[in-house]
């Protein structure tokens, strides 16, 4: 079912520590997904979602083994990428430990999709047509400690970002290390990775009867005590449209603007909890927290300057955020069933102010 709708969430808007607040309003556009509704509006497991300048929007679900293109209105477009091995079709797996969720990525420089959940990696068009694919489930069994990659994001220069973790065990004490590459497509649709940023490093090693993780590399990492094999690290993180790096650790009230040589840009001070970053074409950021029963963001003009923080009153898995205040988002109902809703922000423009 297809539904369109004015519910209002109130946000407040300070344009400068002693302004006045202004009350916007955050306006429901679109609903997509209903329990009785078509199998084309139906929605399963949805790992991830990308929304092109046209306002499509590509949806990777891995309980219906598709991937739908919905136009702005909301209306199907086509299915694509549906269960197989043959050309255009693709193995939907459930995240796993090593992968996490699948991904999906417009590269509007292109007018490709990437689709990547750390074991098949494809690059499509809008049509379902297939470019390339490279399948990486034989070297993940057969070489556990190669590392493991998954495109994450294209900026508006064509850099693509990947993330990648490597562990390697050693005779004195197992490594994790998490990375974000950039690089570039190659004319033959493959890709070429130049530049590498160490988000997270650690170090296990036995001292006595316990075994203490230690970070080495940069300081971002927290030291834990554990005796087994290294966790994936909680380090939050985005692109920006102009290629910076923010990220976060889950368990701090900072967020980091990183160049990608690893200097840091500017720090600047959250809340606790986060769970998502994003960065909007004008260079907002929006910073969403883990909280039960609905969902916060703080909003972050590119100045570096709070503008307040909205709230909807439903929890929220996945958010695109995009231009003019525009933003999807993934949520589910109190039976567990997932839907797509378009939020447009009123009342006042968000423009770049730096």
């Amino acid at each position: 079912m297809l539904r369109a709708s004015m519910a209002l969430v109130s946000l407040i808007w300070a344009s400068s520590a002693t302004a006045q607040t202004k009350e916007l309003q955050l306006v429901e556009e679109l609903r997509l997904g209903s329990a009785d509704g078509s199998e084309a509006n139906m929605f399963g497991d949805i790992q991830d979602m990308a929304v092109d300048p046209d306002g499509r929007i590509y949806v990777i679900d891995t309980a219906m083994k598709n991937v739908r293109l919905f136009g702005r209105d909301g209306r199907l477009i086509r299915q694509f990428a549906p269960e197989g091995d043959g050309p255009g079709e693709r193995r939907h797996r459930r995240m796993s430990s090593f992968s996490g969720p699948a991904r999906v990525t417009w590269d509007k420089n292109r007018g490709w999709l990437w689709i990547d959940d750390g074991y098949q990696f494809q690059i499509m068009d809008s049509l379902g047509v297939e470019y390339r694919r490279e399948v990486r489930t034989g070297t993940l069994n057969e070489n556990p400690n190669d590392p493991v990659g998954k495109l994450m994001a294209v900026d508006t220069q064509g850099h693509i970002y990947e993330y990648q973790r490597d562990y390697q065990p050693g005779a004195s004490g197992d490594s994790s290390f998490s990375y974000i590459a950039r690089g570039v497509a190659t004319p033959d649709y493959g890709t070429r990775y130049r530049d590498t940023l160490v988000i997270d490093a650690r170090l296990l090693v036995t001292e006595g009867t316990q075994t203490n993780m230690r970070t080495v590399g940069r300081v971002l990492a927290t030291v834990a005590m554990t005796t087994k094999r290294p966790e994936r690290a909680e380090r939050i993180w985005t692109v920006s449209p102009d290629g910076a790096i923010w990220i976060a650790d889950s368990q701090e009230r900072r967020i980091h603007e990183l160049g990608f040589a690893g200097d840091t840009i500017r720090t600047l001070d959250v809340g606790f909890g986060i769970a998502e970053l994003d960065v909007s074409p004008e260079g907002w950021v929006w910073v969403r927290y883990a909280t039960e029963g609905e969902s916060t963001w703080d909003l972050i003009d590119n100045c570096g300057v709070s503008r307040g923080s909205v709230s909807v009153p439903q929890p929220v898995s996945v958010t695109e955020v995009g231009s003019g205040g525009t933003v999807h988002m993934v949520s589910a109902d109190e039976l567990d069933i997932e839907y797509i809703m378009r939020l447009q922000l009123k009342g006042e423009a968000v423009t770049s102010t730096c």
